[in-house]
């Protein structure tokens, strides 16, 4: 994340191209002002592309994803990123056991989640913190003072479970919603979220999500998204009110039509 102080300075700037910046959220495919590259990985030679990554890793976070266009479809080239990335841990951590523990390997880099806390690795150093590598000693039971795993058990004064969550479908499934018929939205998507624009589900009239499933919320700026969603419901409600209405629904042909659009995009290219 590379978090510092800003300057009132700069606070100033940017409130005062808010609408500017705001525009160009809105036309950019990553909802935000981060830049989208069309330069693919191996159009500039070694020492060049050496030094975008350098710059990309003072700047943190996904920058990477905005210096080249195919990190994500070019394996040879997601490799040499995710070995710079392995160097960089290898520079940082002290201990070759734990730096080794620490990196990317057996995946894509960015297929999963990176590590974007400010000083995530050099917390690492420090002498009170451990590792434990899971893979190699994995857990076999919670006890009473701690964990065991298959070497033994460490103490604990405090457990944190980070046991991850279920964004998109989580909420929605959390409640007893019933549609037409008295279906529920487990029931309808038993075999996977099906939708119309992430926002409406087939079934379900009068019933609007914001960055639902199937929509573009997990691949883009969710408060730009959000806003979109809001927007389009709120237009959905005020065009209902004007004409009297009192049911919007979506048909099984539109939904089926969205989610045709929403493969192809997924689609290798």
């Amino acid at each position: 994340m590379r978090n510092h102080d800003i300057s009132a300075e700069y606070d100033a700037e940017m409130k005062r191209h808010y609408p500017t910046m705001r525009a160009a959220m809105k036309r950019n495919p990553t909802g935000g002002t981060r830049p989208v590259s069309t330069r693919p990985f191996y159009s500039l030679p070694p020492s060049q592309r050496r030094d975008v990554m350098e710059h990309a890793w003072l700047d943190g976070g996904h920058t990477f994803l905005a210096c080249f266009s195919d990190l994500l479809i070019n394996e040879d080239a997601n490799d040499e990123v995710a070995e710079f990335v392995r160097e960089k841990i290898d520079q940082v951590v002290r201990d070759p056991v734990t730096a080794e523990a620490l990196k990317p390997r057996g995946y894509p880099i960015f297929a999963r989640r990176v590590c974007l806390d400010s000083s995530y690795y050099e917390t690492y150093n420090r002498e009170n913190v451990h590792l434990v590598d899971l893979l190699k000693d994995p857990i076999v039971e919670i006890t009473e003072n701690g964990i065991r795993t298959e070497s033994g058990e460490t103490e604990l004064d405090i457990l944190i479970f980070a046991t991850g969550y279920d964004a998109l479908t989580g909420a929605l499934l959390a409640f007893d919603v019933r549609g037409e018929d008295g279906r529920t939205l487990k029931d309808k998507w038993q075999a996977g979220p099906v939708s119309y624009l992430g926002i409406m589900v087939e079934g379900f009239p009068n019933m609007f999500a914001t960055s639902g499933p199937n929509g573009p919320a997990a691949l883009a700026n969710l408060i730009t998204i959000a806003e979109n969603d809001v927007d389009w419901i709120a237009d959905v409600i005020t065009h209902m009110k004007d004409g009297g209405l009192e049911r919007v629904s979506v048909t099984k042909a539109a939904e089926e039509r969205w989610m045709d659009h929403v493969r192809a995009l997924a689609a290798p290219r």
